[in-house]
């Protein structure tokens, strides 16, 4: 598994923590099981490769485990998950700092507990269609670059 993580600009730090982008190949025919603690904040994570046929399941102790989404809002976790999956993926996530989040999308926030709602859910189009262009890139910086063009339009505050 590869994980890296990148800075936001001046402008996106008070309201992004990081962005991190996480590579997974199977070694193994056997399916890797993580268990995922509690998180506080909120993000949103961009599946970049993979299908709807080769889930990432997660599930919470006595409920039934459920697919990942393509692109899906991380929400806050009060209890410990279990994610089991098989097949590589390839994503990318914004990490908000806490109380961030609301200043981009104007969602329920108490709703959105303990469940990962899909963009499509959560009627976010701006983010499905982001996600598709994030799918065509190439590389990262261009990921990156797409993606502080997004956030700081949304705040209005577009750098040169």
């Amino acid at each position: 598994m590869l994980y890296r993580e990148y800075p936001p600009s001046i402008t996106l730090a008070p309201y992004i923590h990081l962005y991190g982008e996480l590579q997974y190949v199977p070694q193994t025919l056997a399916p890797t099981i993580e268990m995922v603690p509690p998180l506080l904040g909120r993000g949103i994570i961009f599946r970049l490769s993979g299908s709807r046929h080769e889930p990432i399941l997660m599930e919470r102790a006595g409920h039934q485990p459920y697919p990942l989404k393509m692109g899906y809002v991380l929400p806050m976790w009060t209890e410990v998950y279990k994610a089991t999956y098989q097949c590589p993926f390839h994503m990318i996530g914004v990490i908000f700092r806490p109380g961030q989040f609301r200043h981009f999308f104007k969602l329920p926030m108490d709703e959105v507990v303990n469940h990962i709602y899909s963009f499509d859910e959560l009627g976010l189009k701006e983010l499905e269609e982001l996600h598709e262009q994030l799918w065509e890139t190439q590389n990262a910086p261009q990921r990156l670059r797409l993606l502080e063009k997004f956030f700081l339009k949304k705040l209005g505050k577009m750098e040169p």
